[in-house]
């Protein structure tokens, strides 16, 4: 009996023994295979991250290889061009808060680049003809500063809706300057109100853009170079660096050529911006932007405002 029971002790510890050893093994190969899960999460972690770092260096040289080419391209234009004077400079503005903030509107969807880019233009041409002392009384005297008739590109038709922004933008700053005599003196509110239901009539859409995002456009017209309203634009909307720079590059150089050359260099320059390797969005943007602005300096006859100006 006492032998038996010696026995089943000895037989139990044994059997203890062995619960404890397939207990350490299960648990260092559990240990084992999170080990290696999380190895192989680190390196596919490290893979996808040196993957995500090649693709942004990727993107960043197309951006870099076409500021590079739009330079080039623009310096055989400009380079024997005489210099404007200080008055262009300050009208240059208004093609450069066309391209601005028909960039920025490209963040508020369908619709937004024409509201941005016609607030912008709308607001510094008000603010230029208060600042030269020009006849703001009645926008009958001003039919002569800027010309209805005036295209960017000759095959209308053919073009898509980023080309043709220009030729709708010209239209409703014209129309909005001739059904709105007392312009001058109305409120932000009512300006508003008025650029809206033009871009609502022209874009087919119903969406329509508040007042403090009309403010922000217009606070930005303010700026008094084109230095500066990059600048300011740049810090309002930083993940538009890269587009930015771009429309920097066309609406400085626009601004200094002669109306006769700006047809054939803006064709020149969206094909160049077309062929690139950077992003679709950003090709949109950037020649929704080329079409306003340089059918914005098509569009306001620089002579007429020079000897008013005088």
């Amino acid at each position: 009996m006492l032998l038996d029971m010696k026995f089943d002790y000895i037989s139990n510890i044994i059997y203890l023994l062995q619960i404890v050893k397939t207990f350490f093994i299960m648990k260092k190969s559990v240990i084992v295979l999170c080990a290696f899960i999380a190895t192989l999460f680190v390196v596919c972690s490290c893979s996808e991250n040196s993957k995500m770092s090649e693709q942004h260096q990727e993107s960043e040289s197309s951006y870099e290889q076409l500021e590079l080419a739009l330079n080039a391209y623009s310096d055989s234009y400009v380079s024997s061009t005489e210099t404007k004077g200080p008055f262009w400079k300050r009208l240059g503005n208004i093609f450069m808060c066309d391209g601005i903030g028909a960039a920025a509107g490209s963040l508020m969807g369908p619709g937004g680049s024409l509201f941005g880019a016609v607030v912008g233009s709308t607001f510094r041409f008000i603010y230029e003809l208060i600042d030269h002392g020009l006849d703001c009384q009645s926008t009958q005297n001003l039919v002569d500063f800027y010309d209805r008739s005036a295209r960017l590109y000759d095959e209308q038709d053919s073009l898509d809706a980023a080309d043709s922004l220009g030729l709708i933008h010209n239209r409703l700053i014209t129309e909005i300057l001739e059904e709105n005599p007392n312009i001058m003196s109305l409120s932000d509110i009512e300006l508003n109100r008025i650029i809206n239901d033009k871009v609502c009539e022209y874009s087919s859409l119903s969406v329509r853009y508040s007042i403090d995002d009309f403010r922000t456009f217009s606070q930005l017209s303010k700026s008094e170079s084109s230095e500066s309203l990059y600048n300011d634009a740049l810090g309002k909307y930083p993940t538009l660096e890269k587009e930015l720079r771009l429309v920097k590059i066309y609406a400085d150089n626009v601004a200094n050529l002669e109306e006769n050359l700006i047809p054939e260099y803006s064709l020149g320059f969206k094909e160049i911006v077309e062929a690139s390797e950077i992003e679709d969005s950003s090709k949109e943007i950037v020649k929704s932007a080329v079409s306003v602005t340089g059918s914005s300096k098509l569009m306001w006859q620089e002579e007429a405002l020079l000897n008013v100006s005088e």
